[in-house]
């Protein structure tokens, strides 16, 4: 070969190499190289619930997920196998959850490879329910622990003392002795443990016929398994409000707040007889039989009333009474607020008084009084003492603000506090809104207790900005809830000052405040809506006292403050707004909808006709009771009640009411104050819970519930 010819093949292999060279990735693949299996599932699969890190208190979740334009074969969470009824273009699988924090990672099988999506590893903490608060606090010596009974989630919560952990004693979760007779239990009042049966009394209310009938029920639950038997029923308590148990002669003395009497139980029957009432004693009807304790040969009770604190003591042999003090006729200045519970020292012969804020003694031999733990200034965290039991030198005060105990040291009044161990940020928030941003990955949540805006990243949880509102609408009063604007980011609240109603915007990026147009005259409201788009705020104003309410609906340019009647219940006395709990306006239909108490009214916003769109004749369900929020989609609306504590999708047209989620459906924490909702894709929504103090994660196709954020 000639050194030209040499060189020109030279050169043409160098330009061809180079051109291969130019046309391929860093990884060596050309354009032409159809992507990797593993990159289609990194791209195409993920988990839609629960989120990446979750708090449950149920035993099992159930992991859902989406894996669109891809052949599987077998997705795996763990070890479970997932099921599919579309070749995995949605997919679920039902997991085991122990105690405490449970990974889960997530792998997908086309029959030949394996991917795992290290993007994907879930953390769910399995955590014990926490109460709402609790009606009564019981001692159980026995085994170290008091024993709460929460209303509200009606399950009997055991807080040991050691570890200062809780555990569920017993629920309403497939006890077939709740339902012994047709009684369904719905209430629970007081409770005090039986040493000699080693069982827990509790009296509490049952419900046996809905329209008219509630009767109290006397129940026995054993302190080892949680099982309940049901001793008797009645409907003459009305209002238990202290228990002792008489050991020896197997009596329960009981003080009923409502008929102003004591009563003595049989434990073996249930059967009662009235001991003594505040007539036969010569006391002031107005201080009812409160908070027992024994002392002695005597029973002593406490009373309630802010106005009238006084305490007394009866003689079970004599049936005779004295007063040990009456803040009325002594001038006793030193207790400011109602006595929330009693306990005796026996070592000192002292009655201890615990306040909502504040503990003192009353020395029973001298009169004297003193103060143990001093109420907290008004600049401090605030304190809600619900009970103060006494266990030896020990006072265990249960603050149903933060449902944690605190022990105090009656020798040396030293308090200490024995915090929960939770998720998320510090408790104390009041959750009042969520706004989801139009790309969603940004959750705001509006904390109304600290005048803040948070911003959640909805992939990984994390906090991302925290925005002071403290000084908004020059430091007015204003709506807990406002309505989002994706526009511009921002959230239009209604601001309600003594001086004059208005308008506000706060921009999410900045936490800056916008004071925009105020009404010609002050309107008594803090429900409205606005419409962005047309610049109008549709409000309720509201005057008169309960239950004569005038409402009058108003529709308001929220630049000039000029406002328009639409309808005034003075015309309309079947409508008269007794409780009114939000209200939302649909541009779509021009529709008012306003969460009255128990029903939700439609309202023309053009010709105020009204119409009651559903009620408790709608549905064959738990009911409507108290309507916290309502959130506009498409033709139905979905329902926050707090009373029945579940959401409600409720049909536009016909009223027909479905539950979604709540204490009746799904798994997960229960709830009973959601105060705002937010709606995501793949059938998840947020709902903001104020009394957890928490953000929940909603799964709408099975109703399991997470907690995401505290």
């Amino acid at each position: 070969m000639n050194k030209l010819l040499q060189a020109s093949t030279c050169l043409c292999l160098t330009i061809l190499l180079s051109a291969c060279r130019s046309s391929s990735d860093d990884n060596g693949n050309t354009p032409s190289d159809p992507p990797t299996f593993e990159q289609i599932i990194i791209q195409n699969t993920s988990v839609v619930f629960p989120p990446r890190q979750s708090l449950t208190t149920s035993e099992t979740i159930t992991v859902r997920g989406t894996s669109a334009d891809v052949d599987v074969s077998s997705i795996k969470v763990n070890d479970i196998e997932a099921t599919t009824s579309d070749n995995f273009a949605t997919w679920q699988a039902t997991v085991d959850l122990a105690m405490g924090e449970n990974t889960f990672s997530i792998s997908v099988s086309n029959g030949e490879e394996k991917v795992s999506l290290d993007d994907w590893i879930l953390k769910v903490t399995r955590d014990t329910p926490l109460p709402d608060s609790f009606e009564d606090v019981a001692i159980d010596m026995a085994n170290n622990r008091l024993l709460g009974l929460d209303d509200k989630f009606m399950q009997i919560i055991a807080y040991d003392l050691t570890n200062h952990s809780y555990s569920v004693l017993a629920d309403n979760q497939n006890d077939d002795a709740l339902s012994q007779a047709g009684y369904e239990v719905y209430d629970l009042d007081v409770a005090e443990v039986n040493p000699t049966t080693k069982e827990l009394i509790v009296i509490g209310s049952a419900e046996v016929d809905k329209e008219t009938k509630y009767d109290d029920t006397i129940m026995a639950v054993n302190l080892d398994t949680g099982e309940r038997r049901i001793i008797a029923a009645h409907s003459n308590f009305m209002a238990p409000k202290g228990i002792v148990i008489d050991d020896a002669r197997q009596l329960a003395y009981v003080s009923d707040w409502h008929n102003e009497r004591i009563i003595s139980v049989n434990l073996d029957d249930g059967s009662y007889t009235t001991l003594t009432n505040y007539a036969a004693l010569g006391i002031p009807k107005h201080n009812r039989f409160y908070h027992l304790a024994w002392y002695g040969d005597e029973l002593l009770w406490g009373t309630k009333s802010d106005d009238d604190i006084a305490a007394y003591a009866i003689n079970l042999n004599t049936l005779t009474a004295r007063t040990l003090y009456n803040s009325s006729s002594d001038g006793i200045d030193i207790i400011t607020s109602g006595i929330e519970d009693i306990a005796i020292d026996t070592t000192n012969d002292n009655l201890i008084l615990t306040t909502y804020r504040s503990v003192h003694t009353y020395d029973l031999t001298s009169g004297e009084f003193s103060t143990l733990l001093a109420e907290a200034a008004p600049s401090s965290p605030r304190t809600d003492y619900a009970s103060g039991k006494l266990i030896g030198n020990t006072l265990y005060l249960y603050d149903q603000d933060t449902f944690e105990f605190s022990s105090l040291e009656v020798d040396r009044a030293q308090l200490t506090t024995h915090p929960l161990s939770r998720i998320g940020t510090s408790p104390g928030n009041t959750l009042n809104a969520l706004y989801l941003s139009s790309d969603q990955t940004t959750l705001y949540a509006h904390d109304s207790s600290q005048e803040i805006i948070r911003a959640y990243d909805t992939a990984s949880g994390e906090v991302t900005s925290n925005l002071d509102i403290t000084n908004a609408a020059g430091g007015d009063d204003f709506s807990q809830t406002g309505v989002y604007d994706p526009d511009t980011n921002s959230a239009f609240y209604v601001r309600y000052p003594e001086s004059q109603f208005g308008y506000m915007r706060i921009d999410l990026n900045t936490g800056l405040s916008t004071l925009l147009g105020s009404a010609d005259q002050s309107l008594l409201t803090n429900n409205g809506d606005i419409d962005i788009a047309s610049e109008t705020a549709y409000v309720l104003d509201r005057t008169g006292s309960h239950p004569t309410y005038n409402a009058e609906l108003y529709s308001v340019d929220i630049n000039t403050g000029a406002k328009e009647l639409i309808s005034t219940t003075a015309d309309l006395p079947e409508f008269n707004y007794e409780w009114i709990d939000d209200l939302k306006f649909d541009s779509g239909n021009h529709t008012i909808y306003i969460a009255d108490d128990n029903q939700l009214i439609a309202v023309d916003a053009e010709t105020g006709e009204h119409s009651v769109l559903s009620d408790d004749s709608s549905s064959s369900d738990e009911g409507i009771r108290q309507v916290e929020d309502i959130l506009i989609d498409g033709d139905r609306l979905l329902v926050a009640d707090t009373s029945v504590e579940v959401v409600y999708a409720v049909d536009r047209t016909t009223g027909e009411r479905t539950v979604i989620t709540g204490n009746s459906k799904g798994k997960g924490p229960l709830f009973d104050s959601a105060n705002g909702i937010a709606l995501a894709d793949n059938d998840i929504f947020y709902i903001a819970e104020s009394n957890l103090d928490a953000i929940i994660v909603v799964d709408e196709t099975n109703g399991d519930r997470v907690i995401w954020q505290r």
